[in-house]
């Protein structure tokens, strides 16, 4: 069964009678795709800039003609062939059209199902554990794979000791990020945890004039640019706060270095709502961290008040006991023997009034 790229080649194969074509295919999110049947025709060479229909456009230059067809979220086909060859009919054009669209309809379906998979496959990985610091590893792990355009990123939580931003996890980093501990309002991950809006930058020059207009300080820009290796190969970067309600617990910043795909406001959107899945899952871990906590303490000082009341009981038996014997007038081997059962341990007492020991045995 062929797909539908195969049966849109051989419509065009049918149709075009031999006759040379080239087709530029942009898809969101900045990828792209490339067929020509003519070998002589340099695939580096871009199509012109043809202004979007909501249908298909007809456009002509250098002797050639183009066919525009135009979907949504920036999908779109040309079709390029020498203008001297062109003899396609209007109703090839509209069933053309319609194997386009459906082809992007069934992409944007299994990119959206493919989304949703690791969205939800995100979600039960960093709420399947209740460990703070397993969670919060798999929060970046997962975000990059809810965010397959993206490279690396790290997460931030605030401590309120210190009044910083700290990192807490990180991949594609080296460990000197540890040290990349800002202020509220400082720098990107500053700024976004202060006012709670997420930001996105599709330039390297975007991303260095946002560090500084935050005022980044000059050991945290130290400590960040040593942290990765080179950070002039940035294409783009994405930071959302993590938070509950209002109540803000850290953010979440990620990277895109080297891959094709482009990163857009719909993945912003995409990498907020995970953040928001993954603050539940902080949440959680901290609250189970804390009463777990509590939990030990106060095992602790169960076992500190059953040692007590274990003391407190064997003494009072003692006091008891020799009051006992002592009422009864049953002298002193008597006594240090029936101590001596008490403490379960070898007991001796010496007399020095009358020089002798007791038990008499007793050396």
């Amino acid at each position: 069964m062929m797909t539908n790229t195969e049966s849109i080649l051989s419509y065009l194969e049918k149709n075009s009678k031999n006759i040379p074509y080239q087709v530029w295919i942009r898809k969101p999110q900045g990828e792209s795709q490339y067929v020509t049947n003519d070998i002589n025709i340099n695939s580096s060479v871009s199509p012109p800039s043809i202004p979007r229909n909501p249908t298909f456009t007809t456009f002509r230059q250098n002797q050639h003609v183009y066919l525009s067809f135009c979907y949504l979220e920036d999908y779109e086909v040309i079709i390029a062939t020498p203008e001297k060859y062109y003899v396609m009919k209007a109703e090839e054009l509209e069933h053309l059209n319609l194997l386009y669209k459906l082809s992007y309809q069934q992409e944007i379906v299994q990119k959206k199902d493919l989304e949703l998979k690791n969205l939800i496959g995100g979600i039960r990985s960093i709420t399947s554990s209740l460990d703070l610091d397993e969670v919060l590893k798999k929060i970046v792990t997962n975000t990059l794979k809810v965010i397959p355009a993206a490279d690396r990123g790290f997460l931030q939580l605030y401590d309120p000791v210190i009044d910083r931003l700290i990192p807490k996890a990180f991949v594609g980093f080296n460990d000197r990020l540890q040290l990349f501990k800002v202020k509220i309002g400082e720098s990107i991950t500053g700024k976004v945890f202060e006012d709670g809006k997420p930001r996105i930058y599709h330039s390297e020059e975007d991303v260095y004039a946002a560090m500084d207009k935050y005022h980044i300080s000059e050991k945290n820009n130290d400590h960040i640019l040593s942290s990765i290796s080179p950070f002039n190969s940035l294409k783009s970067a994405m930071c959302v706060p993590v938070s509950i309600g209002e109540n803000r617990l850290g953010v979440m910043i990620v990277h895109q270095r080297s891959k094709e795909k482009k990163l857009t406001e719909y993945h912003l959107n995409l990498l907020n709502g995970f953040a928001s899945q993954a603050a539940v899952a902080i949440q959680n871990a901290q609250l189970y961290s804390e009463v777990k906590m509590r939990l030990e303490e106060v095992t602790e000082l169960s076992e500190k008040l059953k040692e007590k009341n274990q003391f407190l009981l064997k003494r009072n038996e003692v006091h008891e006991t020799l009051t006992k014997l002592s009422l009864q007038n049953k002298g002193a081997e008597i006594i240090v023997l029936e101590l001596k059962r008490m403490i379960g341990k070898s007991l001796s007492y010496f007399h020095a009034a009358e020089n002798v020991w007791y038990p008499h045995q007793a050396n």
